[in-house]
C-alpha cells in the first residue's frame, strides 16, 4: 500500500465500480435488486453475499427479513430508534414508512444480502430543502448477530459513500451511541465527531446513553 493512503481509503478505491451495480448516473435505481450486476463479496474464491440497493417493491416481497434484522439489532441493544421486545406489527410498520421515502425519492436503502437472506442494511435519508442538497444522514447500520464479524458493516458503509456520491450528496453525517462498535467503524471510515449530547435516547436497560454526531465530507471520484 502506497504511503500516506490509509485502508479504508484502499478499500474505496477497490469498491468504486460499486455505482454501475447499484446506482444509475441519474440517481437511484428502482430495479437493482433484480438485476444480476450486484456487487459481489468473495472468500476463498466463494461469493459469500452480494451488497443491493432495494427499491419499493423489492422491500415490499423481502418485509420478512426486514422485520426480523431489526427486531434483532433491538433484541441485542442496538440504538435504533426502539427498545426491546419490539413487536412485529410495528416493524413492519417501520419498514412501510421506509418503502413509503424510497418511492418517494428521499432515501436510499442499501442490504448485505446471502441466498435471499438479509443479513444487514443501511440507510441514506436525503436532505430535500434547497439549501441542504449536498448532504444526507446515514441511519440504522445494522447487521444481524449471526452474521456479524464479516465486514458487512464496513461493505455496506462504503457502499453508501458511493451512492452518496453518485446521487450528488458530498457531505454525510450520523449520530450513534458513545462506545458502541459502530463508532469506531465510523472512525476507521474517516468520520469526525461533532460533538457529544447527554441522555440523548432510553436504552434497552432503561438508563437515558448519550448520543455522539459525526461526519464525514467525501471526496469526489
Amino acid at each position: 500500500m502506497s504511503k500516506g493512503v490509509s485502508k479504508a481509503d484502499s478499500e474505496r478505491s477497490r469498491l468504486s465500480n460499486f455505482g454501475n451495480a447499484l446506482i444509475g448516473r441519474g440517481g437511484c435505481r428502482d430495479d437493482a435488486l433484480a438485476a444480476p450486476r450486484a456487487t459481489p463479496f468473495v472468500a476463498r474464491g466463494v461469493s459469500v453475499y452480494e451488497i443491493h440497493m432495494l427499491n419499493p417493491d423489492r422491500l415490499d416481497e423481502t418485509a420478512a427479513s426486514f422485520v426480523a434484522l431489526l427486531q434483532d439489532a433491538v433484541a441485542s441493544g442496538a440504538s435504533v430508534g426502539f427498545v426491546p421486545p419490539l413487536d412485529a406489527r410495528d416493524a413492519r410498520a417501520y419498514w412501510a414508512g421506509v418503502k413509503d421515502a424510497i418511492a418517494g425519492g428521499n432515501r436510499i436503502l442499501l442490504a448485505a444480502v446471502e441466498q435471499g437472506d438479509v443479513l444487514g442494511a443501511v440507510q441514506l435519508d436525503l436532505a430535500m430543502m434547497p439549501n441542504a442538497r449536498h448532504r444526507g444522514e446515514v441511519m440504522k447500520l445494522m447487521v444481524h448477530r449471526a452474521a456479524r464479524r464479516r465486514g458487512i458493516g464496513k461493505a455496506l458503509m462504503l457502499a453508501l459513500e458511493d451512492a452518496a456520491l453518485r446521487a450528488n450528496r458530498r457531505l454525510l453525517v450520523l449520530d450513534t451511541r458513545p462506545g458502541d462498535p459502530a463508532e469506531q467503524l465510523y472512525l476507521a471510515l474517516g468520520y469526525a465527531r461533532a460533538g457529544v449530547i447527554p441522555r440523548y435516547a432510553l436504552s434497552a436497560a432503561g438508563t437515558l446513553d448519550a448520543t455522539v454526531y459525526m461526519y464525514r465530507e467525501l471526496d469526489p471520484r
